[in-house]
């Protein structure tokens, strides 16, 4: 819980604490006062629990978010690293074509057919990108699949190649449980 969690049920606590004395106060010194102002003091408590009650909501209501917030800037970030995955192999493709195009042109066909070779191992071919119609969750597993391959981790994904539909749960939901779910298997 945060400080300014703390802060509204520190205050709302306070405040009924006062009514409470307040009230013992005016009983104590005049019974006849206290009957008078007792609807005043009830009113009062009812409006202490109402303004207690808000507040818990309130907090309820901001806390929820904060976590939303967590988890879309979580999936934010994921399919920020995979567009920029995608930027460097784009990048590093560019280049091996234009070195692939001087080869052919300079008539270097051995030389070009070696480099070929050794640059076909580092490339992925597009199959092994995953399409699962479901871009959070598409961008979520082909970067732990990332991962894993880097940490000599076996990483198998079975798709009937169906589009995920009718989920109770958004994309980004579904991409941050599935996410944080891969990220502890690879730990």
């Amino acid at each position: 819980m945060n400080s300014k969690n703390l802060v509204i049920i520190f205050t709302l606590t306070f405040q009924l604490m006062v009514i409470l004395m307040l009230n013992q106060v005016i009983f104590v010194t005049n019974a006849q006062l206290y009957y008078k102002s007792l609807p005043f003091i009830v009113a009062s408590f009812i409006i202490m629990i109402l303004s207690l009650y808000f507040a818990l909501k309130y907090i309820e209501y901001y806390s929820k978010k904060e976590v939303e917030y967590e988890s879309v800037n979580s999936y934010l970030k994921e399919i920020e690293e995979l567009l920029n995955t995608l930027r460097s192999e784009r990048h590093q493709h560019s280049q091996h074509i234009q070195t692939i195009q001087a080869m052919i042109y300079t008539e270097e066909y051995e030389e070009l057919k070696q480099y070929v070779n050794g640059i076909a191992g580092n490339y992925r071919s597009t199959s092994e990108l995953l399409r699962l119609g479901d871009l959070g969750l598409t961008a979520v597993l082909n970067i732990k699949m990332e991962t894993a391959k880097r940490n000599d981790i076996n990483f198998y994904v079975k798709s009937n190649g169906n589009k995920i539909r009718n989920l109770k749960m958004s994309s980004w939901e579904l991409s941050t449980v599935i996410g944080n779910v891969l990220d502890n298997a690879i730990e």
